[in-house]
């Protein structure tokens, strides 16, 4: 007995020391519950909460629970929270780690929660003390309660960290930080989102249309971000206050309009900037020098960057005045070069591989920022950065310019026209410009008709780092008609490991109508190509209208085919014949006139 009852002591000790594993759940709204709040009630740490496609009129609160709420990762515009102007829609303020995730969901109609100080904080979502993840997801059209004393229409950090992915943030407002705001020594890592079309409302004096960072130890990191369209007073895109930093890597920041500071302002702040692209910006009712980036009493680090800002200022301290600021550029270009800046006696470090050229943008007037072939931004980054995706040297700008390995400098081979029975050729020339040897593993013609060849250079072959190989391509027409084929190249390109080429060309028959030129008597001028694969063609001359008959026989004396049987005009004249089901051999090709017959070998090679 006393053995049981120890035994029994021991099963309940070891439990309590190691909790028996539980299985994560996954509830689901509305299946399970009506609401989105009460399955959260309901879950445990490390359960998901499935939501339905569907729109919820409700305020959420995580209440510290570790879990994920996931509505539709894929199509966010289905799965709808909608705060109903009733505070913000989603709260993260109870201690919620990165466990704590909300996936998929379009976040509208907040207007924010009035909080310390009487200030009204994040419309949308507000992340007090936590440090949630957010991706996939749309937060829209929250407009705070307090336009004058509010921070982050769509997101308010406050004291906490998020990291936000594969989101957008567009159309909201607030007094300060109308898309995102980060404040207080909080943080926020942004990787591939869009913030678009936010206002920052509290007067000339608003902060950050799209996103605000302000006090000591606020930073921000953003990755592969479109921060455009944005309105604010100061820094319409985005603005850095009181010992924030950032760290702004291939991100685009345009369109923008403000009185200071229109893509980007800061005071107190160290910025870092790389892969930058800043343009479309303007600056309203400035007064004098006041440039599209404005800094005071800070530090600006920006390389492999584009600055093209028509009519503006691109860079400036506060009031125009850049002294004391520390600024080094390298590897970017700037409109207006060194002219650019609005201050003579800043201490400025030019760096190497600056320039001053239009970077020929796609299509800027559209919002398209992507480079075009012939840019001189393409391939002039640092050097000594890492390369872009293609294996090329860093390009300026957000956007890099994607380069194949295998590059052919013409798409389409056209031979024009070109006399039946003659030939010609064309050079076709492969170009590796990536880093490591490009491998031809075959080049082959598709056509209807066999009228090209490959030359010299077909077949596999190994091209070199940025070298060149010449491939030649046969044209030979049998017949008048139009010849059409693709070159079918096959590399191991990993970008594009087949390039097809059109090949093109027509066949004519030169005749000259005037009497002195009619031959004088009959003749076979030629039968090209002999030997052949499918089909030969036979040229000859009439002096005379004549009846004309050729046939083909084999040896045997049998006659195969009859090519003509009319009487024809005096000049000159063509015949195809198409061996068909032929089999390899020779065989005669017999002609007569009324005056002529000629008998010629010819031979069939399958």
């Amino acid at each position: 007995m006393k053995a049981c009852n120890l035994l029994l002591i021991l099963i309940f000790g070891f439990t309590l020391v190691f909790p028996i594993p539980t299985h994560a759940e996954t509830i689901h709204v509305p299946a399970d519950h009506e609401t989105i709040q009460v399955a959260i009630n309901a879950a445990e740490n490390g359960d998901s909460v499935l939501v339905a496609p569907g729109e919820y009129v409700e305020n959420i609160n995580f209440s510290g629970k570790l879990i994920s709420v996931i509505g539709n990762p894929g199509n966010p515009s289905e799965v709808i929270i909608n705060g109903n102007e009733n505070g913000s829609v989603v709260l993260f303020t109870t201690g919620e780690g990165e466990e704590a995730v909300l996936n998929g969901f379009t976040i509208t109609g907040g207007n924010g929660d009035v909080f310390e100080r009487g200030d009204n904080f994040g419309g949308g979502i507000l992340i007090f003390e936590s440090s949630p993840i957010i991706k996939n997801s749309i937060c829209q059209r929250n407009v705070m309660q307090d336009l004058g004393r509010s921070e982050g229409g769509g997101i308010a950090i406050v004291r906490g960290s998020a990291v936000i992915e594969h989101c957008i943030v567009r159309g909201n407002i607030a007094g300060d930080g109308g898309g995102i705001a980060v404040i207080w020594g909080s943080s926020a890592r942004l990787l591939n989102v869009e913030i678009l079309n936010n206002e920052a409302r509290s007067g000339e004096s608003s902060d950050g249309g799209g996103i605000n960072i302000t006090g000591e130890g606020s930073s921000v990191e953003l990755t592969n971000c479109r921060v455009s369209g944005n309105f604010a007073g100061w820094g319409a895109g985005i603005s850095f206050r009181y010992g924030a930093s950032g760290v702004i890597n291939n991100c685009e920041i345009s369109n923008h309009d403000a009185y200071y500071g229109s893509a980007v302002f800061a005071l107190q702040c160290l910025l870092e900037m790389s892969n930058v692209t800043i343009s479309n910006n303007i600056v309203s009712d400035r007064l004098e020098d006041i440039g599209v980036l404005q800094l005071s009493d800070g530090a600006l680090m920006m390389t492999n960057s584009i600055m093209l800002n028509p009519g503006e200022i691109e860079i400036t301290g506060l009031y125009g005045n850049l002294g004391g600021q520390e600024i080094d550029i390298a590897y970017s270009s700037i409109e207006g070069g060194q002219g650019g800046f609005g201050d003579e006696f800043a201490e400025i470090l030019w760096g190497n591989g600056c320039i001053d050229e239009d970077p020929l943008f796609a299509d800027p007037e559209n919002g398209v920022y992507n480079l075009t072939p012939d840019s001189p931004c393409i391939d002039t980054g640092n050097p000594n950065d890492d390369f872009d995706p293609d294996g090329t040297r860093a390009d300026m700008g957000a956007y890099y310019f994607h380069q194949q390995d295998i590059q052919i400098e013409q798409d389409i081979l056209d031979f024009g026209h070109l006399d039946c029975g003659l030939q010609d050729s064309l050079e076709l020339r492969i170009q590796n410009v990536g880093i490591v040897p490009l491998s031809i593993i075959s080049q082959t013609i598709t056509q209807n008709e066999p009228a090209f060849l490959q030359g010299l250079g077909r077949g596999e072959v190994v091209i070199e780092p940025e070298s060149v190989h010449s491939s030649w391509i046969i044209f030979i027409p049998t017949d008048l008609v139009p010849f059409e084929g693709i070159l079918e190249i096959e590399s191991d390109d990993p970008d594009e490991p087949v390039v097809q080429v059109i090949l093109r060309g027509e066949a004519e028959l030169t005749i000259n109508s005037d009497v002195s030129d009619i031959p004088g008597r009959f003749a076979i001028t030629e039968i090209y190509p002999n030997p052949f694969n499918t089909k030969t063609r036979v040229t000859y001359s009439l002096g005379y209208p004549s009846k004309v008959s050729a046939q083909i026989f084999d040896l045997s004396g049998r006659v195969i085919e009859s090519l003509v049987n009319e009487i024809q005009p005096a000049g000159q004249h063509l015949i195809t014949w198409n061996s068909r089901d032929a089999v390899s051999g020779v065989y005669l090709l017999r002609m007569e006139s009324s005056d002529f017959s000629d008998v010629r070998k010819v031979v069939l090679v399958r």
